[in-house]
């Protein structure tokens, strides 16, 4: 102990730099932080994730959520038109029920939707990667413990990294500062696919647009993803937000089925039934119309065309089912409650 007392003042002045250094750095982090979520609150656009903005901003009455099968297929046009209500189109391309959860936590901070659409599909039942890309959410970490989960789910170190303000926007400054130059060409959201391979095109596409999935598909819906589904609809159902659960349909070369998928499929509509949750599935028994190779861009995704004849047919699904009325009602009802 008596050498420790000489060790420690010969040390002292590194210490002190060391403290001093440190401390340093994290007033920079504040500092950059600031300037960078300043900047990104001010974006509407881009794969930085500053597309939440857009989607909180708008305020639809109906927001879809899902990945790019929605993004790609339910068109806000023809939904407004046929419903009578706004519409938001959140689908986000590589995306799937993680951050479908996290952006209904946002938007249900913010306001009531009337009703969110969940592309519900078996392929976002699985984990192909998806989940590590909630982290696009982490500028929001901060507003939503929801989000705060699950980008700390992803490793052990994700909740000391995402401590560090600047941390949340890493990798981002140079799409942020890109984006402040685009202009959004979307409608509501919606940006149509517009290629038609054809059925020669569809069948060399097909192999590569199945097989990743076949894994997966074995395992059947993992179950994390099964909760997060769970406490999306509890969460909608607290604010007074309706949920229904859509799956649309997907080609595959005639007399060729994926058993495990359609397993899936099986088990997805055997949870909106448990959890009391109107389930609208769009396959080609119940949307024959859709069973045209040209209303195709690939094996999972209507190009425009095909899109505008699925988001007439759900339109017509959603009315007969009086979803948007029942929205209306529960709204209402919650409304009451709270006063």
């Amino acid at each position: 102990m008596q050498a420790l007392g000489p060790l420690l003042r010969t040390l002292r002045p590194q210490l002190l730099g060391v403290l001093a250094f440190l401390g340093l750095l994290l007033v920079l982090d504040q500092v950059i932080g600031f300037a960078l979520e300043s900047m990104f609150r001010r974006l509407d656009l881009g794969p930085s994730g500053a597309a939440v903005n857009r989607v909180r901003a708008a305020r639809a009455q109906v927001v879809v959520l899902g990945s790019s099968r929605a993004a790609g297929h339910f068109v806000p046009a023809v939904l407004a038109r046929d419903l009578g209500v706004s519409v938001y189109n959140a689908g986000v391309s590589g995306q799937g029920v993680p951050y479908m959860r996290g952006l209904a936590d946002l938007l249900l901070r913010e306001y009531r939707p009337l009703l969110f659409l969940v592309n519900v599909e078996p392929e976002t039942m699985v984990d192909i990667g998806d989940s590590g890309r909630v982290a696009v959410l982490a500028p929001f970490l901060s507003e939503s413990p929801v989000v705060r989960n699950l980008i700390y789910a992803r490793a052990t170190l994700e909740r000391t990294k995402y401590a560090f303000s600047s941390f949340r926007f890493n990798g981002r400054p140079l799409q942020m500062l890109r984006d402040f130059f685009q202009r959004d060409e979307s409608d509501r959201g919606y940006t149509p696919y517009t290629a038609v391979p054809g059925r020669e095109g569809l069948l060399a596409l097909y192999g590569p647009r199945t097989d990743v999935f076949v894994e997966p598909f074995a395992r059947g819906i993992e179950a994390p993803r099964r909760l997060l589904l769970v406490e999306l609809v509890a969460a909608a159902r607290e604010r007074g937000t309706r949920v229904a659960m859509v799956m649309a349909p997907r080609w595959d070369p005639p007399g060729q089925r994926v058993p495990d998928r359609e397993r899936i499929a099986g088990q997805l509509e055997d949870l909106a039934r448990e959890l009391h949750v109107p389930f609208v599935d769009l396959g080609y028994e119940r949307a024959p119309e859709l069973a045209n190779d040209d209303l195709w861009m690939d094996p999972l995704h209507l190009n425009d065309r095909g899109a505008e004849i699925f988001s007439a047919r759900l339109a017509r699904e959603i009315s007969t089912l009086g979803l948007v009325a029942e929205a209306d009602r529960a709204a209402a009802e919650h409304a009451r409650a709270g006063s």
